[in-house]
């Protein structure tokens, strides 16, 4: 495993747009339509957790 991680050492070089495409697929994963529902019941919750 040594030699995998000393080979990769130095080869391993993250472009700006590799960073850009990592934050444009959290932005729609967040606002997905599987994840909207979730997203209403933290918020009832929360609320209800205020409320009682």
């Amino acid at each position: 495993m040594n030699t995998i991680y000393d080979q990769l050492d130095g080869n391993w070089a993250v472009s700006p747009f590799s960073y850009l495409l990592v934050l444009l697929g959290g932005i729609l994963s967040a606002v997905s339509i599987c994840y909207v529902p979730i997203l209403v019941m933290f918020m009832f919750s929360g609320y209800m957790g205020k409320h009682a």
